[in-house]
């Protein structure tokens, strides 16, 4: 997908299973909100969950998600517009 194809879903909010720096022994994975932007691009927003690390935390995700989340980072050369109608809420 370009740019051009991402702005037609401009307003849409979708979250990511992102990771953040700070684990001693392992990656910390956080679940975030962006939000796609006029331009085409994808936007941070806020951070929903600090620290998803364990099955509770897990399950707290899938509720809150529904299953619908994108794993890494999110740019218009990695979303497809199947992809995209799938996470937008």
């Amino acid at each position: 997908m370009e740019k051009k194809e991402l702005k037609k879903y401009a307003g849409g909010e979708f979250y990511v299973l992102s990771t953040r720096m700070g684990g001693m022994f392992t990656t910390i994975h956080c679940l975030t909100l962006y939000k796609i932007t006029e331009r085409g691009t994808c936007r941070y927003q806020d951070e929903i969950m600090p620290c998803v690390a364990n099955k509770a935390q897990y399950e707290i995700l899938q509720t809150l998600t529904k299953g619908n989340y994108f794993c890494g980072r999110p740019h218009a050369g990695v979303l497809t517009e199947r992809k995209v109608k799938k996470l937008i809420k």
